[in-house]
């Protein structure tokens, strides 16, 4: 890019290295990233500053296909465990064996059989401001109600909810002006969360539960997993279950919030919902991009990538492909097909996305069969947080004539 003194290689990526340096926030998570991401799932990758952007559509396709190319692993992004976070930071094959153990607790049919307790959780939370006449969506619903959900089969008290979201946060968002600072704060959350699931995998040794932690203690007791693997597993877990689902019903709620239109096709027909939903992940995108190393030398669409180089795959950029998606700035709730890349691509697709999407079908259910009608509280400006996208403390007021 000609008069930053910044170096780009590869294809014709100028106009995305323009906009990226300008607002890098608002290209990436702000409220016009679709139209960016539209736009960008035809640009070929970039190198900047030492990072290698992934941006068109076929390119991210590419490398979220191959995993022993482009590495997940703890050089991409370190989250304080040398080891990895399993199964999101194993690549293939010790992967596949994780895969197989962990894939039985988020079953479809297993997943099914919770539709109605959550209906009932998602309920008692709207019980307790639908007669005020407005909320606080984040606090009072897009927190609890997937994260209540998510700490219940986990077995994990909920009356410690703000020390998990404290840690969740200095693991996803930590505040660091360094790499050294960024590190250190990871490793030592990091220490933090071990020694919570410590204690707790410890108690079930002699008290079996009905939840996750209790099916972690009988693998360890029988030798199928050590427990450096499952600290491992369980803290990638818990920022998994503790953000993704939150920030997606902030995102879409706060889409909807300005849309009666969409409102009121949820309201009149519940069997819209489904698909609802399937469109509003491929419009939300809570984890617009992914981090991924190098292993080898390659070349994507003319950019030359070397080994050792970090690599950002813009994913949001599948959701938007117009010849994939025709349209894709319409939020159609009707659309069919809708294979969006929301829960990520290949091997390292979401663990927990059946329990997402069924806490999504419930969310959206329930909620426009109490509430029809809602906007932003007025004077609310939404902003949203960086890596996961989501909008702290949406302010919903309802509508009643």
């Amino acid at each position: 890019m000609e008069g930053d003194g910044q170096q780009a290689t590869g294809g014709v990526g100028g106009s995305f290295l323009t906009v990226l340096a300008a607002d890098f926030q608002r290209v990436v998570w702000g409220d016009d990233a679709p139209e960016h991401w539209v736009r960008l799932s035809k640009e070929p990758p970039v190198r900047k500053d030492g990072m290698v952007w992934i941006t068109s559509s076929s390119s991210v396709y590419e490398a979220m296909h191959h995993p022993e190319i482009f590495s997940s692993g703890p050089d991409a992004s370190f989250f304080g465990s040398d080891e990895g976070l399993i199964p999101l930071q194993i690549d293939p094959p010790r992967h596949v064996g994780y895969r197989r153990v962990l894939d039985p607790l988020f079953a479809p049919r297993k997943m099914a059989a919770l539709e109605a307790d959550l209906s009932e959780f998602a309920n008692g939370c709207i019980d307790s401001f639908a007669e005020r006449g407005s909320c606080d969506f984040s606090d009072e619903f897009a927190v609890p109600f997937p994260i209540g959900t998510f700490l219940r089969l986990m077995g994990l008290p909920y009356d410690r909810l703000g020390e998990f979201l404290r840690l969740k946060d200095e693991q996803i968002r930590p505040a660091a002006s360094s790499p050294e600072e960024f590190e250190a704060s990871r490793r030592g959350s990091r220490a933090e969360i071990v020694a919570i699931f410590n204690e707790a995998l410890d108690a079930r040794v002699g008290d079996r539960r009905d939840d996750i932690l209790s099916y972690f203690v009988e693998l360890e007791l029988s030798g199928r997993l050590t427990r450096a693997e499952v600290l491992n597993i369980c803290h990638l877990l818990l920022l998994a279950g503790l953000d993704t689902v939150t920030g997606t019903l902030e995102v879409a709620f706060g889409l909807l919030a300005r849309r009666v239109d969409l409102q009121q096709e949820l309201a009149r027909d519940p069997g819209l919902v489904p698909s609802a939903v399937e469109e509003l992940l491929r419009w939300v995108v809570t984890s617009p991009t992914q981090i991924r190393v190098a292993t080898e030398d390659t070349t994507l669409e003319g950019c030359p990538i070397h080994k050792g180089d970090p690599v950002a795959v813009l994913l949001a950029t599948e959701n938007f492909d117009p010849d994939k998606f025709p349209d894709p700035l319409t939020v159609d709730l009707h659309r069919q097909p809708n294979n969006h890349a929301s829960f990520s691509e290949g091997v390292h697709r979401c663990l927990g996305s059946h329990l997402a999407r069924l806490e999504l079908r419930v969310a959206l259910r329930e909620w426009h069969r109490r509430i029809p009608r809602y906007q932003l509280s007025r004077g609310f400006e939404i902003r949203y947080t960086p890596s996961l996208r989501g909008i702290p403390h949406l302010a919903l007021e309802f509508v009643t004539t």
